[in-house]
């Protein structure tokens, strides 16, 4: 999602004005939180929906991998305690080698977790860029018309004033954050034209047709 977000940002923001410009309240200037776009009860539902649909795809291996982990779990506590018991005063005898083969399997296991959750996240990863290419080509003409139906010249990245870049106190960042009012721009946009896509006819070839004919 991170790469999503500067795919994102590398078209919305003027590179020849970050970093240069501190916004005046005399500008056009306004300020977006892009990562807000990924939140669960206030982002974009498209957004949302995919990772989601993403989530479902790869639920076998997200719970394959949880398996491991917890049998890598119960493993290690056994080795633990086994370790424990056989450094203790005791009469029983414990063959060579017993612990070196406990800890040889913790290795091998932890291997394999590690190899299946890095296949799985490239996985994922380039599953969610595929899922989302089609949306961000919508966010970004959906911010051009947003930044022209508002007269705004440029839009910073929120997050560079939040992490000490660019300082702000809250109430300039209140003052020029219009986040919300370009998830709610793009939120009703992109229902509006779900809702007639799905009302449309096609005919068998994929074209439209229009209902006004």
């Amino acid at each position: 999602m991170k790469a999503l977000v500067a795919i994102v940002l590398g078209f919305l923001i003027h590179p020849a004005i970050v970093g240069q410009v501190k916004p005046s309240a005399g500008a056009s200037v306004k300020i977006i939180n892009f990562e807000a776009f990924y939140d669960e009860n206030s982002g974009i539902k498209e957004f949302i929906d995919l990772r989601k649909r993403s989530d479902r795809e790869f639920a076998g291996d997200i719970k394959e991998i949880q398996s491991l982990r917890d049998k890598y779990s119960v493993l290690r506590t056994d080795t633990v305690k086994l370790s424990d018991e056989m450094n203790r005063p005791s009469s029983i005898e414990w063959k060579e080698g017993v612990i070196e083969a406990k800890l040889d399997e913790l290795k091998k296991m932890e291997c394999t977790i590690r190899s299946k959750q890095d296949q799985v996240k490239d996985l994922y990863e380039k599953r969610q860029d595929e899922l989302t290419k089609p949306l961000v080509a919508q966010i970004k003409a959906a911010l051009a018309r947003f930044q022209g139906e508002n007269g705004i010249s440029v839009i910073f990245d929120r997050t560079k004033f939040e992490e000490g870049s660019y300082p702000l106190s809250s109430a300039e960042l209140k003052q020029f954050d219009v986040t919300k009012q370009f998830i709610d721009f793009f939120n009703n946009d992109y229902s509006k034209k779900r809702v007639h896509n799905s009302l449309t006819p096609t005919l068998t070839n994929g074209t439209k047709i229009d209902p006004r004919r």
